[in-house]
């Protein structure tokens, strides 16, 4: 009984040890990051008179330092690339939760990938994981599956191996991000592109719930905290596809407001204003940018 004692004893002590230990490296983690908008947004530290929403479209697409000096309101870009709606829904929740509630939210859309499950849009929970230190966090990875119950108790239930690695992590030019959380593409990802003028039907075929779901309370959330709401259209290398808006304007409550790019301005069909299909470059966000300061700026009269 006495050498049970002491093994137990033993042991409990190692575990001891181990745990304090690996509780550092997942402190750590979140000072490694570069992007640390999802932190500044658990610190209450994103309180902005307007903020931006969206995938790369609204990252890449928008520059949030040219809307807050023309529109002389406060402005951030909260638009993460590869992210879907659900993943949407949650960064707004954050921000609602921990931020003083914005008084303008600019949703940027996908277009027909909205509502989809396609491999280029998804919950970012790469995101998250260097943020599990924070409660917040570390109970939407479990969630989604992506932690266990035991990680609500124990450092050892959450730590990944990238914790273990101590050095910042490295970020492409690419991918880099404005003050204001914009992402403005400089140099073309694709050199040669050819305008797509077909028409497409869309299909309510194949349509994520979850997704359309997201939207829903993104706009009740909206809605119950006197948020106003503008779904923003960003402009593509080929013709508008009106089939599509006429779907989403069946989703879309009334009050809320839907900006569509000046599909008639010739700029968008010159392909040196584009990176890639569905992507502006810096000139071309300029004047994209200046539709939607244009269209803030008459929502106050």
């Amino acid at each position: 009984m006495k050498q049970f004692l002491i093994k137990s004893l033993v042991f409990f002590l190692i575990f001891f040890v181990a745990e304090k230990s690996i509780c550092f490296f997942i402190e750590n983690a979140p000072k490694k990051e570069y992007d640390k908008r999802l932190e500044h947004l658990l610190k209450g530290e994103i309180n902005k008179d307007i903020v931006i929403l969206g995938s790369s479209r609204g990252a890449n697409n928008i520059i949030a330092e040219q809307l807050q000096q023309d529109t002389n309101k406060s402005v951030f870009n909260l638009s993460y690339k590869g992210s879907d709606l659900i993943f949407q829904e949650f960064i707004f929740k954050t921000l609602i939760d921990f931020n003083n509630k914005p008084e303008l939210l600019i949703l940027v859309l996908d277009d027909i990938h909205t509502f989809k499950t396609v491999p280029s849009l998804n919950f970012r929970t790469d995101v998250l994981m260097p943020l599990k230190n924070y409660n917040y966090i570390n109970n939407e990875l479990i969630k989604r599956n992506d932690k266990n119950i035991l990680s609500k108790y124990f450092c050892l239930s959450r730590v990944n191996r990238n914790d273990f690695d101590l050095n910042e992590v490295k970020v492409k030019p690419e991918d880099e991000i404005s003050i204001l959380g914009s992402n403005i593409l400089i140099n073309r990802k694709i050199q040669n592109l050819t305008f797509s003028d077909g028409f497409e039907i869309y299909s309510e075929d194949s349509e994520d719930f979850n997704k359309i779901n997201a939207l829903k309370n993104i706009q009740l959330l909206c809605k119950e905290y006197q948020i106003d709401l503008v779904f923003t259209f960003a402009p593509s290398y080929k013709t508008f596809n009106q089939s599509f808006l006429h779907r989403f304007k069946k989703l879309a409550i009334e009050e809320n407001r839907i900006l569509v790019y000046d599909t008639l301005n010739p700029i968008y069909k010159n392909d040196t204003y584009f990176a890639d299909d569905s992507h502006l470059l810096k000139n071309g966000a300029i004047i994209f940018t200046s539709e939607i300061t244009t269209f803030v700026n008459n929502l106050k009269r």
